[in-house]
């Protein structure tokens, strides 16, 4: 049985950029955690899953954006490098554009 998802021309939003901000501020309050730990935590995260359904044996392309959510991208970026994983990072800022804990 297949299944067919909804095409759309465009992106849907599932929460707009405030509600996320405000999202992991109230996140990280909970967790007892300051915003870098928290970015550092999701970083892990993500490494983690993309290990565990990949394995270390593949190349790994991470882009990242200029705010929080790109640093999360580094947090992965670092951890794929520190276990040998051959590592293309793309941001679409410069280093000195980056804002935030990233």
């Amino acid at each position: 049985m297949s299944h067919i998802l909804p095409q759309h021309s465009h992106p849907q939003p599932l929460y707009c950029a405030q509600q996320v901000k405000t999202g992991e501020v109230e996140a990280a309050k909970l967790a007892g955690l300051e915003m870098y730990q928290l970015m550092l935590s999701a970083g892990e995260a993500v490494f983690n899953h993309v290990v565990g359904q990949y394995g270390c044996d593949i190349k790994l392309l991470v882009l990242c954006g200029g705010g929080n959510n790109g640093g999360d991208g580094y947090v992965v970026a670092k951890l794929a490098m520190q276990k040998g994983i051959k590592v293309t990072l793309w941001s679409v800022v410069s280093p000195d554009k980056l804002i935030g804990d990233a």
